[in-house]
């Protein structure tokens, strides 16, 4: 699960996060999904951010950060977000 919060946000305990579910299920990029690949985030293999699958969750449900993803990959499932769910 890759959890999209502004820094600033989380150091005002904002309630809420915008949450995209991921899977290792191989499907490569396309304009529902984000290949994050082998590496990038140490210690994880290769997954996919599924762009449909977006939804808010309570932000107290996330005890800790597991790491950071670069900051390419999040404007990149920004950018599919914003055309899923249009201007």
């Amino acid at each position: 699960m890759l959890v999209l919060q502004p820094d600033h946000l989380n150091r005002f305990r904002f309630p809420s996060a915008v949450v995209v579910p991921c899977t290792d299920d191989g499907v490569p990029d396309n304009a529902l999904r984000v290949r994050v690949p082998d590496g990038l985030i140490p210690g994880r293999r290769a997954y996919a951010c599924m762009i449909n699958g977006v939804r808010m969750l309570n932000a107290v449900r996330f005890r800790k950060a597991l790491g950071r993803v670069p900051p390419s990959i999040v404007e990149k499932v920004a950018r599919k977000v914003r055309r899923l769910i249009g201007p």
